[in-house]
């Protein structure tokens, strides 16, 4: 039994016994991450389990030959046609953001679902770091923090965490009041012989991990790193057992998820990798790579997604 995305998570919030059918009969609600692509203006998803599964996605509105992609959070597109709006495919709810006053900015991150009244959305322009929170009718500008430096933000218990490329400093920061903080974290020595879209930081399992990929089609190199708070030092992971990673990004933001093979029916121990220039997704496993899926030929560049009923 397969169903559309959207009416299997509509499906699930019925009542309990039909939620625990719904995750048997069809895996769009599950946690696994799902391989989103744009082609022939439709939008598709893949599953990375089963590769003759796929739905096609009908965003109103807004034709994707015209939509920006700046990538996936929480179950939520990040789409850019005059501003910038948040849609989610799985329950159609669709959010315009505030119009700025800039005609090209970079989208960083966003939090948790903006339907969360502790959602926090960061965009960037030069040196200008805008913020925007639910309820919020304009951005935030916060100045004087050079984005440009830096790469793959996360939200970690309460907190901000981002990496300086060029010094490998870990910078800790709040929002309300904007505080910054460069903690006293050596980097590892493998950092500095890492491409600058090929370093992630990822939250899993209650841990803050550094992931540095060093690509090649024969052999790859994988450095995986857990931050002790209290010895403010890195340490490096050989095996990830149970979980698996799923990576993407853009020449200026890498994201990361982490999930768990038993529950997700992926791969563990290994690495889904999208390769933000050929467009090709790859799996990194027991020291070897593989290509498990081409690009389509598409502007975009293919985004990992989670579904969402929120």
């Amino acid at each position: 039994m397969r169903m559309n995305p959207k009416d299997a998570v509509r499906l699930s919030t019925v009542c309990k016994e039909w939620k625990a059918t719904t995750q048997q009969c069809d895996p769009t609600i599950r946690k696994t991450p799902w391989l989103l692509n744009v082609a022939n203006s439709n939008y598709f998803l893949h599953s990375t389990i089963d590769k003759d599964m796929s739905f096609t996605i009908k965003i109103p509105d807004i034709p994707p030959k015209k939509i920006h992609n700046w990538g996936c959070f929480h179950g939520w597109l990040v789409l850019e046609h005059h501003r910038f709006s948040l849609y989610n495919p799985f329950t159609r709810a669709r959010l315009d953001l505030p119009h700025h006053k800039h005609g090209v900015m970079d989208f960083c991150y966003m939090s948790s679902a903006p339907t969360n009244p502790d959602c926090v959305i960061f965009v960037f322009h030069i040196n200008e770091l805008y913020i925007w929170r639910p309820g919020d009718k304009t951005w935030t500008i916060e100045q004087n923090m050079n984005m440009v430096d830096y790469r793959s933000i996360l939200n970690f218990q309460g907190k901000f965490y981002l990496l300086d490329y060029f010094t490998g400093n870990l910078v800790c920061f709040q929002v309300a009041p904007f505080r910054t903080k460069v903690m006293n974290v050596p980097p590892p020595m493998e950092f500095y012989g890492v491409s600058r879209n090929r370093i992630y930081l990822v939250e899993s399992c209650g841990e803050l991990l550094l992931v540095c990929l060093i690509c090649n089609l024969k052999v790859p190199n994988v450095y995986i790193f857990r931050l002790d708070f209290e010895n403010k030092t890195w340490i490096k992971i050989k095996n990830l057992g149970d979980r698996a990673l799923f990576l993407s990004g853009s020449h200026y933001y890498q994201y990361g998820i982490s999930v768990l093979a038993r529950e997700t029916g992926c791969y563990r121990n290994c690495i889904y990798l999208i390769d933000w220039s050929s467009k090709y997704v790859y799996i990194i496993r027991n020291r070897k790579i593989r290509r498990i899926y081409k690009g389509l030929q598409s502007s975009c560049i293919p985004l990992w997604i989670t579904p969402s009923k929120c």
